[in-house]
């Protein structure tokens, strides 16, 4: 199966919005656990500083490219 990749701009000038939607071919599960483990997450998105587990739990990403401005 080949990666599926979407991307979209939305929002306003003074607010945008960026929203990439990727498919993979793996279990919702999986995913999840790429997602909210610190050790998967930081292989492909940056290094996470938190334990997210569950929806709307807080946690730092820190990208390579720009450490001191962390997405939280």
């Amino acid at each position: 199966m080949r990666e599926q990749i979407t991307r979209a701009l939305t929002g306003s000038p003074e607010s945008p919005s960026l929203l990439f939607r990727r498919t993979y071919g793996t279990t919702a599960a999986d995913v999840w656990e790429a997602l909210t483990d610190p050790v998967r997450a930081s292989r492909w998105l940056g290094r996470v500083e938190g334990a997210p587990r569950g929806v709307g739990d807080a946690f730092l990403l820190r990208f390579a490219d720009a450490p001191e401005q962390p997405a939280e």
